[in-house]
């Protein structure tokens, strides 16, 4: 019996090294791939998290625009996520299940981003390649490659292949999008006092929970204040300073998931 376990378990582990082990192709060498997405600048409110799961799985990390994107083993697959920058405080996002979590909203593809294998016949030597974030739909951020850069081994000058996105850009988001049940967008906020000197309040009190941004603005459409937080609770007020801005009429934009509600108030 004990012979039979012995034999099952090594049979096991041979099975286990064949399927995680490359098979080297005859007259090959192998191509170094480096893949990155660009324009993460554009999107300075939310971050990108490459995750990869089961069956060999690596830590989550936060992908930048300056960085090979990384995963495990070629047959693993690696999931990105967008994720707006408030959610991440003080969280560890090595601990995240991002396939389950509602706050992250996943890319439309998926990109290889191991090196491979080519025939001794071929000249590469290298391949970079570079994708863009185009914009948000509600089930998907969406990402296309741009642009692809073969390097060579023999002395031929690089080759850079460029590509158009095919999809309407125009029926895309610019910000992430959220989906939230109905039944928590009927929102009911207050700003007060109206009009104010030092701080007003921004008063919610209904049953979203999740990320909410406050963005005040001037009449002639400057940014003046951001507030980026997290509701847990049904009741809740946040405190926005105003004592060093200049007298006049301001507009509040609060958004909360796919809710999104503008209020007037005025500095005395």
């Amino acid at each position: 019996m004990k012979t039979l376990k012995l034999f099952f378990l090594i049979s096991l582990l041979l099975v286990i090294q064949i399927v995680y082990c490359d098979v080297i192709p005859d007259n090959s060498h192998y191509v170094d791939k480096c893949v990155k997405i660009t324009n993460l600048s554009d999107y300075s409110d939310i971050s990108l998290i490459g995750y990869v799961a089961e069956p060999m799985s690596i830590p989550a990390y936060l992908i930048t625009s300056t960085d090979c994107l990384k995963k495990g083993y070629k047959y693993n697959a690696l999931h990105i996520f967008a994720v707006e920058n408030s959610y991440l405080s003080d969280r560890d996002i090595t601990i995240i299940n991002w396939l389950k979590d509602d706050h992250a909203i996943k890319s439309n593809i998926q990109i290889e981003c191991n090196g491979e294998y080519l025939p001794n016949s071929s000249p590469i030597s290298s391949i970079n390649q570079f994708y863009r974030i185009v914009g948000f739909t509600e089930t998907s951020m969406v990402l296309y490659k741009w642009m692809e850069v073969n390097k060579f081994n023999n002395g031929k000058l690089d080759s850079i292949i460029t590509y158009t996105y095919e999809g309407d850009s125009t029926l895309l988001s610019k910000k992430l999008i959220l989906k939230v049940p109905s039944n928590q967008n009927n929102s009911a906020i207050e700003l007060y006092p109206n009009p104010v000197k030092k701080n007003f309040y921004v008063k919610l009190n209904n049953n979203y929970q999740g990320i909410v941004s406050v963005k005040m603005h001037s009449s002639d459409g400057k940014v003046v204040s951001i507030l980026n937080t997290n509701k847990s609770e049904k009741l809740i007020n946040y405190s926005i300073p105003v004592e060093n801005l200049s007298k006049g009429i301001y507009f509040v934009t609060i958004t909360m998931g796919e809710a999104i509600e503008t209020k007037k108030i005025f500095i005395d």
